[in-house]
């Protein structure tokens, strides 16, 4: 599994927010561990992208539950720090890719 992340734009100190943010969760849900960690830039955009060790997706038992534990996870410390889940996208052949956007809450003036 692969997980893409997407920043648009942000400040580089959110970006590392972020990539400790999702290395934390793979590490304290997913037993298997992570692969390998890239940090590439691409046509003017930071991403993260993680590989761990086993396929989370198509685990059974007790796997199972560490990747629903694992999505959850993700989902929620990234939305904590502004991060949106825009999609999950299976591309056939490739890599599973989880694609998350900034969008920063909205200020409320009382």
């Amino acid at each position: 599994m692969l997980l893409n992340a997407i920043t648009l734009p942000t400040h580089i100190l959110s970006f590392l927010e972020m990539a400790i943010c999702v290395r934390q969760a793979i590490q304290e849900k997913w037993s298997e561990g992570i692969n390998k960690e890239k940090y590439p830039f691409c046509r003017g955009e930071h991403l993260h992208e993680i590989k761990v060790n086993g396929c989370p997706w198509y685990s059974q038992e007790k796997e199972s539950t560490e990747a629903r534990q694992l999505l959850h996870t993700l989902i929620g410390r990234l939305s904590n720090l502004g991060q949106k889940f825009l999609a999950a996208i299976n591309i056939k052949g490739g890599t599973d890719s989880l694609f998350f956007m900034n969008i920063p809450y909205p200020v409320i003036k009382i």
